[in-house]
């Protein structure tokens, strides 16, 4: 991509000329919802929002499960997760009703708000379910910690299993990865920076009763926060840059699999057939 098309205004917004790429498998060949990719949707859906719930129960006290950030990312993660089965659910119902009335193409181009909303989402949640990963393992994780005291299993599925399914999405789902929307994961941290500013301002404390969430995020020490946040924002600048190469990297070996699937094909139907005698 050249620097002109870098600095089209467009690639700023959430508009795209090719919707129908949202709700399709970049490395199926065929350009349609296939049942399969349907039903990996359904699935990680299912999970994603079973850990959730399970999380919820387990670290609910009293509502102290939103303070934490690794809790927003989880749930923005799950959101993200569920609009997308449910658009892909209804693009694979649509091509059915499509396929049934013996047409195949759908003419409209538009890109639906709630396209929009599921690619934002997308966006604000790769580079911070990523980031939460590396924090905390680096700096917050500590086994003797009772804070969130729970199943070594949960704690795992939403540190690490987080990450994970975010792997997966970037490999798997056919959306695309923008450097100018760099914007929208760092709103999602301004947003969750000033809550736990606020939160602790008010007099908030953690489940054990210090006057913070994070002991790396004590804003009593200004220089130490500010640091802390400065440190987490480049964090962020670089993983967004790291999803944009590995985003252009799976579609140009998504394309080559497509490629080399079609290859396949069209040599196998080209075979000349041998007369029964």
């Amino acid at each position: 991509m050249n620097l002109k098309n870098h600095l089209n205004l467009k690639m700023f917004s959430l508009e795209h000329d090719n919707p129908s790429r949202f709700v399709q498998c970049p490395w199926k060949q065929k350009n349609i919802v296939s049942l399969s990719f349907l039903a990996y949707r359904v699935i990680i859906a299912l999970v994603v929002l079973g850990v959730l719930a399970w999380s919820m129960i387990t670290y609910w006290n009293s509502g102290k499960w939103f303070i934490y950030l690794t809790h927003w990312t989880f749930l923005a993660l799950s959101l993200e997760i569920c609009i997308g089965a449910i658009l892909v659910l209804r693009a694979y119902r649509k091509e059915t009703s499509l396929i049934q009335h013996h047409s195949l193409t759908d003419h409209s181009n538009m890109m639906p708000i709630s396209y929009k909303l599921y690619w934002m989402i997308y966006n604000m949640v790769l580079p911070n379910v990523f980031s939460v990963s590396i924090v905390y393992w680096i700096l917050v994780y500590n086994p003797e910690n009772k804070t969130l005291d729970g199943p070594k299993s949960l704690n795992y599925m939403m540190h690490a299993g987080n990450s994970v399914v975010a792997f997966l999405e970037l490999v798997f789902a056919g959306l695309p990865f923008r450097v100018q929307h760099v914007v929208h994961p760092l709103a999602f941290e301004a947003i969750y920076m000033s809550f736990n500013f606020i939160y602790c301002s008010l007099g908030g404390t953690d489940p054990l009763g210090k006057p913070w969430v994070y002991e790396q995020l004590n804003w009593r020490d200004v220089k130490k926060t500010s640091l802390m946040i400065f440190l987490r924002v480049l964090l962020l600048l670089m993983l967004h840059i790291l999803i944009v190469i590995l985003t252009g990297i799976r579609s140009r070996m998504a394309r080559w699999f497509r490629d080399d699937q079609k290859s396949q094909t069209n040599s196998v139907d080209n075979v000349p057939m041998i007369p029964i005698k």
